[in-house]
Formats: C-alpha cells, structure tokens, sequence
C-alpha cells in the first residue's frame, strides 16, 4: 500500500510543478496574429502603466482611439493612433510589420505583445521597452465599456506585471474624428477669400527645395455660381507669380484643372485652428508621384499649439519637418500689377505642390 501512495504522491506533485499559475496564464500571448484580427477601429477602455507620471498622462485623456489599416497581402500595417484631451485632437501614424504576436516600434525600442483576453471584442496590448521591461498595458475594444467580469480579468493582468490599478476611460467622452478629410468643397462659403501659407511639407525633395525658396505665398478661392477657382501667388524677391485653377469638387476631395500635364488632387484635413485649413495634396505624373501638406491661415502666424497640431500631421504622412514660411515678407497683391512670365508645364508640375 505503501508504494502505491508513494507513486499517487510523486504523480500529484509532478502534475502540480508543470501546471501554470494564473499569472502565466493571464500574460500568455497570442499563438498567431493577422491583419483580419485587428482590421479597423478600437476604442481605448481600461490602461494600466508602471511609470505614475505615465498613469496621470493617461488620465490626462479624455479619449484614444487606434486603427489597423493594410494596403497589401502581407503583414505590413499602417497603426493610427488618435488622442483627446483639452487641447485638442493629436493624431500619430506608424508603420508596424506584424510577426507572430506582436510588432515592435525600433525608433523607442518598444515591442508589444497581443494578450489573450476573455473579451470577445477586445484587444489587450502590452508594451515592453527593451532597458525596462513591461511599462504598459491597454485594452482595447469595438465598444466604449467592457462588462465587469472583463474589466476584472485586465485588473489581474495588470496585477501580473506590478502596474498601476487600471484608468477608466470615460465613454461618455467624444472620440476624435479619424484623419480625414472634413467637408465639401463645393459648398464651403467660409474658404472665398484670401489666406496665407504657413508652413507645407512634401515627400518630393526638388518641390520641397523649391518651397523652401519662395517669400511668401498667398491663396484665393472663389466660389461663383459658374465655378469654383483656386488662385496661387508665389512671392520670388520683388516678382510674383500667379497661377489660376480650376476646380472640380466631389463629395471630400477636389480635382484641379492642369490640363494633361500631370494629375493633382487635393482634400481638406481635420484641424483644431479656428481660422486654419489643412491641405493635402497627391501629385501623379510618369516622373513623381508625391504627397503635399500645406498649413494655410487667415493669419500670418499661428499659435504653437497650432503649429505642433499640423507636425503631428506630418507625422502621420511620414513627411519630413516642414518649411515655415517668414511672417515678415511680404504677400503679394491678389491682382498682377504686370504681366507675370508663365511657368512651363514642367516648372508647374515641380513646383505644383505650393
């Protein structure tokens, strides 16, 4: 009897040493994760961090959004986030290759794991930095709350990992619209009349330098019941070069009128500056193809904030810093005083965007 409650005991103990505990179970990640699993829109619910002066970061906000977005077959995502606070919408874009269960951000050093979760619409990321290990924990889900008994299971995920009690996202809160385009062209009375560049930035480098050289530069729109013309002032020194387009405008984007030449197309971008407009602009021909992002105002400057707002921009399009216009040159005249020379169909391809 004896050897046989020896060989029972030995078995129990044997089976008690290879049975994970529950913190392994809850920090176990994801075997396989593809882009039909993470495709679209989360809302921030439950964040839990390591650091404290990241936790009252997080309650700093009033929302946070993330998007997953892939323009081919392969694990390659573009990640969007979008944050809301008093300030303002900030919007971040990143390029991330997914392998296995997780992506890594190489400029920080950071990896993130995908968790398993008991939500069934939900996503729990972690963040590892390199020097520092787990600093970050999010869950993310299609709704605005998550049940208790799922709120419970991220609370001991977050246990796991020695971080903070998790920081509840208010779903009562606005989310940020996503980065898109914001209004009609077409029937946007508020554009007619002057506004001044305040800063552009392109992924063409001959058309970036060329912005770089220019003074100052002025826009018109005009809005008449026959069609809707885009007017553009270079400032090079003592001359000034005008340009008139027109303008076709469907639903969200605008086409301009440049003939054969090349094509250029543009949209209006969301901004939180009340006299601002964000411009995007796609110029294709056989030799470029290039993305533009001007910054315009009513004013000749803007406020920092406004300015930080249109770089986070940039950063969305992985467009580098941008030119910034000098204040205190002078714009020119809406009307010419002379004839000016005209650019050739080559010059206004280059220098298309602004």
């Amino acid at each position: 009897m004896l050897p046989l409650y020896a060989v029972a005991l030995l078995c129990w103990a044997s089976v008690s040493r290879s049975a994970p505990t529950p913190c392994e179970d809850l920090a176990r990640p994801l075997d396989q994760v593809e882009f039909p699993d993470l495709k679209g829109s989360w809302v921030l619910v439950l964040a839990s961090a390591s650091d404290p002066s990241h936790v009252e970061k997080l309650k700093s906000r009033d929302s946070a959004t993330i998007s997953f977005d892939n323009y081919t077959d392969s694990s390659e995502m573009a990640l969007k986030r979008v944050y809301s606070s008093s300030d303002g919408c900030e919007y971040m874009q990143s390029n991330i290759t997914v392998e296995g269960s997780g992506f890594s951000f190489a400029e920080h050093n950071i990896s993130v794991s995908f968790l398993r979760s008991s939500c069934a619409d939900c996503i729990t990321m972690l963040f590892n930095k390199s020097s520092h290990g787990p600093v970050r924990l999010y869950l993310f889900s299609r709704q605005r709350e998550v049940n208790p008994q799922e709120g419970e299971g991220f609370t001991a995920q977050a246990k796991c990992f020695n971080m903070s009690d998790p920081v509840v996202m208010d779903p009562t809160k606005e989310l940020c619209p996503e980065q898109m385009e914001q209004q009609n062209l077409s029937t946007s009375s508020h554009l007619e009349g002057r506004w001044a560049l305040i800063a552009g930035s392109l992924n063409h480098p001959p058309s970036m330098a060329a912005l770089a050289q220019r003074d100052s530069i002025t826009m018109y729109f005009s809005n008449s019941s026959d069609a809707l013309t885009y007017t553009q002032i270079n400032r090079f020194g003592d001359e000034c070069q005008h340009r008139l387009y027109n303008i076709s405008a469907e639903g969200r984007a605008f086409t301009f009128d440049v003939g054969n030449r090349f094509q250029l197309t543009g949209a209006l971008l969301q901004t939180s500056c009340p006299d601002c407009l964000v411009m995007r602009w796609v110029v294709s021909s056989k030799r470029r193809h290039s993305v533009d992002l001007y910054l315009l105002s009513r004013r000749r400057t803007v406020e920092p904030k406004e300015m930080e707002e249109f770089r986070a921009q940039l950063k969305c399009y992985q467009l580098p810093a941008p030119v910034v216009m000098d204040p205190s040159r002078d714009l020119c005249p809406e009307q010419p005083e002379s004839q000016s020379t005209a650019a050739t169909p080559q010059d206004q391809e280059v220098n298309s965007g602004a």
